[in-house]
């Protein structure tokens, strides 16, 4: 009895394939065969379509861009080994799949130790759970690099109790690289608005504890930022109570104020100049301001700082009235010289020695003594400084009060 495949041909000319059992009954003439004829026609076609399917699979993961497509089996003892391995990995790796298939520790020994325990952990889990794994590491290229899989791997029982995955693994490194460029540049946004807060938090400080006053204004003068010190310089409550009123109402001169508005529209700087300002109150108060032009998105924008100058001008004056001081009580030494002779004079004339030479000699202390009282009746003389607003108190001029009756007048630009 014999099984054999034999090809047929129906009375429509249609071929097809049967399966054949026959068995040879009695013996030389009277011999004839017996057979069971059975249609395969389905089943081949059936095995050539599965044929196809596997060779479509084969082309298909030989021709994976950046991938590998395989089969993993754990046996029950721990240990693995690949049934089956597309050509990829030898494009993508430089292994032969041969040597994969035959020595799959020379496969493992291509992925990076540290990434090792998490790709068992997670087949481990699969196993227990039945549900594929997910899993990402990193396996070194032929140039020596090491290149970032992905791995997506289904797994089933075999009848002898080990695990058998079909696997997909792509190479994600450019996307891997592409997100740790990402993160590179999210780290360094980060580190500069870490910078920019820091910056902008002492500059916060800087501006509200600055012990001189700090301002912005618009082009025509009206207050957008400023600090405590600048609104209570001018004699405001506090930098909101400033805000949105005209810096160019505290201007006690209009000339000084046409002055600063000229240079800063010419984009001159202002750099210490000094001048009286007319409090919120009407008081005055010397200050000493600097300013400069600045363009930004919301337009043109004076920037600056003003000192107030009280306690300087407070300073200078008691600087000059110890002066002032010290002069009179030179002034005063110089006086009791000739004062001396001429009280002596008077007591020799009184006796009668030498009178006429005696009032010559008297004569001449006393002059000396008028000189000396002139010259201080000029230095203590007080008259308006013509630096200075008719509004302010009377000052002592010096340089006025010091200058002889033939003196011209100082000059009242001079510094």
């Amino acid at each position: 009895m014999t099984n054999h495949e034999v090809r047929w041909t129906r009375a429509n000319g249609e071929v097809f394939t049967v399966m054949m059992n026959a068995t040879r009954i009695g013996e030389s003439g009277e011999a004839h065969l017996e057979a069971i004829v059975l249609d395969v026609s389905d089943l081949e076609r059936a095995q050539e379509a599965l044929r196809e399917r596997e060779l479509q699979l084969r082309n298909l993961g030989d021709n994976l861009p950046d991938g590998v497509i395989y089969q993993v089996v754990r046996r029950l003892d721990g240990s693995n080994y690949f049934p089956y391995m597309s050509a990829g990995l030898e494009r993508a790796f430089g292994m032969r799949r041969e040597e994969a298939l035959t020595n799959p520790t020379a496969l493992y020994g291509l992925i990076l130790p540290e990434d090792l325990p998490r790709i068992r952990a997670a087949g481990d889990e699969s196993i227990q759970t039945g549900k594929p794994f997910l899993v990402d590491y990193r396996l070194r290229a032929p140039g020596g690099e090491y290149r970032w899989m992905h791995v997506r791997a289904n797994p089933r029982r075999l009848e002898d109790g080990s695990t058998l995955w079909d696997a997909v693994a792509l190479d994600i490194t450019d996307r891997k690289r592409a997100e740790e460029a990402l993160r590179e540049r999210e780290r360094q946004l980060q580190t500069v608005t870490d910078r920019l807060r820091r910056s902008e938090e002492r500059y916060r400080l800087l501006f509200e504890r600055s012990f001189v006053g700090i301002f912005r204004t618009r082009a025509d003068g009206i207050l957008v930022e400023c600090n405590d010190v600048f609104a209570r310089i001018l004699g405001y409550e506090g930098a909101a109570d400033a805000r949105g009123h005209s810096v160019l109402d505290h201007y006690i001169r209009p000339a000084d104020r046409d002055l600063i508005v000229a240079k800063i529209s010419a984009g001159e700087d202002v750099v210490d100049a000094e001048l009286v300002g007319r409090r919120r109150n009407g008081s005055l108060v010397p200050v000493s301001m600097s300013v400069r032009r600045l363009v930004e998105d919301e337009g043109v924008i004076h920037e600056g700082i003003l000192v107030d100058l009280t306690e300087r001008k407070r300073a200078e004056e008691a600087t000059t009235l110890r002066s002032v001081a010290e002069l009179a009580n030179a002034a005063a030494h110089e006086i009791n010289n000739p004062l001396t002779v001429i009280v002596g004079q008077l007591e020799l004339i009184s006796r009668g020695d030498d009178v006429a030479g005696r009032i010559v000699d008297a004569q001449t202390a006393a002059d000396r003594i008028r000189d000396i009282v002139k010259h201080m009746v000029r230095i203590t003389h007080l008259e308006p400084s013509p630096g200075w607003s008719p509004d302010l108190p009377r000052m002592l001029d010096i340089r006025r009060s010091a200058a002889g009756p033939d003196d011209p007048p100082p000059d009242r630009h001079a510094p």
